[in-house]
């Protein structure tokens, strides 16, 4: 019986070890053979591993994630699966024929339509002269859209 019970600890250390582990974005699979030899004592030592840094900065992440949206919108776009209405610049669904501003479809969408986006406004960077979306606050060349923002004021 009391060999039941101190398996059950071990597994119990295991999956602790294990888990603050993976917490901490670390290889985990030793860390469970670890907590079922020496338990309490392994644990103590997970608490003194520092986390593995991401791989990328929020910052950089959020960019990425609007990049892909507005090509994925162009995409749409100019495949037809969208619609923009030139009344109202929203976005419909190509199987609608009225916009909710009452505007009807148009016959044919241009390829000039789809190219203008006009529901997404831009902005040129000062630094390298690229045309970025408004949802992008930094350009490629690393410059914020607030410093470029500034930059114009003050030329102005």
């Amino acid at each position: 019986m009391r060999i039941i019970f101190v398996l059950i600890w071990a597994f119990v250390w295991a999956y602790i070890c294990g888990a603050a582990m993976e917490k901490k974005r670390r290889e985990s699979s030793a860390w469970y053979v670890l907590g079922f030899l020496f338990g309490g004592l392994a644990y103590i030592v997970t608490l003194f591993i520092k986390p593995r840094e991401p791989e990328f900065d929020e910052i950089e992440i959020q960019r990425m994630v609007a990049a892909d949206k507005v090509r994925a919108l162009k995409s749409d776009i100019s495949t037809g699966r969208v619609w923009v209405c030139p009344q109202c610049n929203k976005m419909n669904d190509r199987y609608m024929t009225t916009c909710s501003c009452g505007t009807p479809k148009p016959l044919r969408a241009s390829a000039q339509t789809a190219t203008a986006n006009p529901s997404v406004g831009t902005w040129t960077c000062n630094n390298c002269g690229m045309k970025n979306s408004d949802h992008i606050f930094i350009c490629n060349c690393g410059m914020k859209k607030s410093e470029n923002e500034m930059i114009n004021k003050l030329n102005d």
